[in-house]
């Protein structure tokens, strides 16, 4: 009876030994299987963002023409991405809206600094300060001339406040007369923190 029953207990940890080696080899096999995939997942987001490392290289290549149907796209198709997931996103018909007022204002304003440069003897030039480089509109070496011509009405902006006043102000230190063209006026802090900087300015055309 002794033998019988190591016999059996014998037979029972041979199969308890081998339901281990098939548990174990199972799992084996899921996490070769859940490396495999996660290997095929890596390699899916490398290939994604190479293609959209070339979609951005090709764009920049084509040099599109701003407020060109290809030009919109390609700039919707960047805003999509940069605020993906984001709340605060725009709906494409918003978007769309802005887009075109963006595309209109520069033409606008391009138009006029040609007919005050033609006015005012003056070209457009890029200045360099201690801070970054200024666009000047109307520069007029000679006399030291610097017109900034604003085609809408002007506030008081963190990029007026804190980088545009600031590199004006540095060249009229220098010896500039740096003079803003306000067609549809400024506001009032705008107007203040120009006369603090001794920087010029008049409100209104100054095309007959």
């Amino acid at each position: 009876m002794k033998k019988i029953d190591v016999l059996a207990k014998t037979a029972e940890a041979a199969r308890l030994a081998e339901a281990l080696r098939a548990a174990e080899a199972l799992r084996a096999a899921k996490a070769l299987e859940l490396a495999e995939k996660l290997k095929a997942a890596e390699a899916l987001k490398v290939g994604i963002r190479r293609e959209l490392g070339e979609v951005v290289s090709n764009t920049k290549k084509a040099k599109l023409f701003a407020g060109s149907a290809e030009h919109k796209a390609a700039r919707w198709a960047e805003y999509e991405e940069k605020m993906m997931n984001n709340p605060k996103k725009w709906s494409y018909e918003r978007w769309s809206k802005q887009y075109e007022t963006n595309m209109k204002n520069p033409k606008v304003g391009l138009g006029k600094e040609d007919d005050y440069g033609k006015l005012f003897g003056g070209t457009s030039k890029t200045v360099k300060t201690k801070f970054t480089y200024r666009q000047v509109d109307i520069y007029r070496h000679e006399e030291k001339y610097m017109g900034q011509l604003k085609t809408g009405k002007l506030s008081l902006t963190k990029q007026v406040r804190e980088f545009d006043i600031p590199k004006d102000a540095w060249l009229v230190k220098r010896g500039y007369k740096v003079e803003y063209i306000l067609e549809k006026g400024g506001s009032k802090p705008l107007l203040k923190a120009l006369d603090k900087a001794k920087i010029t300015y008049k409100i209104g055309t100054q095309i007959p």
